[in-house]
């Protein structure tokens, strides 16, 4: 039996590693091969945009130890705005 991994909140030092997850996990979605076909150009948009979005979440959850898996939370009144100002301005 396998034990069940406990979630913890991401270390702002895991950051770059939560993006390269998320990365991992979209990069062959059907829809995004399509819209991006090039693999290496598609790796490295989507890199960027998950750590982005990483640093701009409210709260992201991950396991502990060694990251498997990666949960964004950005609560729903956030507006498109906010992100950007998150991201731009820190």
């Amino acid at each position: 039996m396998s034990k069940t991994p406990e979630i913890i909140v991401l270390q702002k030092e895991d950051t770059v590693v939560a993006g390269e997850i998320l990365e991992q996990a979209f990069a062959n979605d059907p829809l995004n091969v399509y819209t991006i076909p090039d693999p290496a150009t598609r790796r490295t948009l989507f890199n960027w945009l998950f750590t982005q979005l990483v640093r701009a979440a409210s709260v992201v959850y991950t396991t502990s130890g060694q990251i498997n898996g990666v949960a964004v939370w950005i609560p729903p009144q956030t507006s498109e705005a906010t992100l950007l100002s998150r991201n731009l301005c820190g």
